[in-house]
């Protein structure tokens, strides 16, 4: 491709230029598969905006009826990707060849895919052990989610073919999108350069189906996480909402989180709910849990400023959380909400509440 790096250390007024390599003449195909394999942050969705998903492989070199698809990757937000691989220019039938492997994995779904190699529950604790994984992330939201993956070539070259057809299925509703990457390599490092073709169109499709409902938990959920990342930097890289009508935020904890969640939106009854969550895959470390934080509960409430209502919920969770009776999500709904949440921050400092819950052995 012909294109230049140009490196220079800081304090230093020399340049060092580096030049574009033919990756699949230097590479072979299985060397950038053991590369992404290895950090599928290179193709993760977000890159082109310079925040990738935390995303894990669920399986690679996943043999099926036609072929052996190259990895299936589920994100955060719980989407799963399919992404073919080619270390140079991609070959016409490519596009067809993801197509087919995509018709495949939504026919097996997720328990043959299992038995084929599929590792959903690693992928899943991977993800929780982030603490950037949507709050609602579980093997149901996946399996929702399988039912229409995204398509992913990535190849050295996308040739002006695949293109073409790539942007016509796209228009068609077909979420799939390429990655176009330049390879540098000197005597001592190697530098990739991923070009993303297509992806605010994927966006865009899934924008589409969405519903009045979805449309409105979005807007809610990223103008709140705005608005929280200008106070709590660095707590979480999520900058768009969810479309669901809960949204988790991490503490540090892999089953364990703070959430936003609207119960009724525009509805006479309705409720904001701003809480710690304990979701702990054995019951009991959540009542301790629970037993502790009730202990605790008159100086929450001082520093949350809020009365805080501490229950066992769910099959086998517990939660402590504030609520806001609101018929509609308004803007003064919304400031309490931001409000409250920065608060159960401050609280989770001050008592070290995460702390205590890992000396209680989770």
């Amino acid at each position: 491709m012909g294109s230049i790096l140009f490196i220079r250390r800081k304090g230093s007024q020399d340049l060092q230029r580096v030049t574009a390599q033919p990756y699949h003449k230097i590479r072979t195909e299985e060397d950038l598969h053991r590369f992404l394999e290895a950090d599928p942050s290179l193709i993760a969705r977000g890159i082109s905006q310079g925040e990738p998903l935390p995303t894990v492989v669920v399986a690679s070199h996943l043999k099926l009826l036609t072929g052996e698809l190259d990895l299936l990757l589920v994100d955060a937000e719980g989407e799963v990707t399919i992404a073919e691989l080619k270390r140079g220019r991609t070959p016409r039938d490519t596009v067809a060849q993801v197509l087919d492997y995509a018709a495949q994995v939504t026919s097996l779904g997720m328990h043959s895919l299992a038995e084929l190699g599929a590792d959903w529950d690693r992928a899943i604790d991977e993800l929780s052990e982030t603490g950037e994984a949507a709050g609602d992330l579980s093997l149901d939201t996946v399996k929702l989610k399988l039912q229409r993956p995204r398509l992913l070539i990535v190849a050295y070259e996308i040739d002006e073919t695949t293109q073409r057809i790539a942007h016509f299925l796209r228009k068609a509703g077909v979420p799939i999108y390429c990655i176009e990457f330049q390879y540098f390599a000197d005597d001592e490092q190697e530098y990739y350069y991923p070009e993303v073709l297509g992806a605010d169109e994927v966006a865009d499709i899934g924008a589409r189906t969405l519903t009045p409902t979805q449309r409105a938990y979005q807007v809610l959920w990223t103008g709140l996480l705005q608005r929280f990342n200008e106070e709590k930097t660095g707590v979480t890289r999520r900058s768009k909402g969810l479309t669901d009508s809960w949204l988790g935020l991490p503490i540090g904890l892999s089953n364990a989180h703070l959430e936003w969640a609207v119960h009724g939106l525009n509805r006479p009854k309705g409720w904001f709910e701003v809480g710690l969550h304990l979701e702990h895959s054995e019951g009991d470390k959540n009542l301790d849990g629970l037993e502790w934080l009730q202990q605790k509960q008159q100086q929450m409430e001082g520093i949350i400023g809020q009365p805080l209502h501490l229950e066992p919920w769910g099959k086998h969770w517990a939660r402590a959380y504030a609520r806001l009776d609101a018929p509609t999500v308004d803007e003064e709904v919304q400031d309490w909400a931001l409000e409250t949440m920065l608060r159960f921050y401050d609280a989770l400092e001050q008592l070290d509440v995460v702390g205590q819950l890992r000396a209680m052995g989770w």
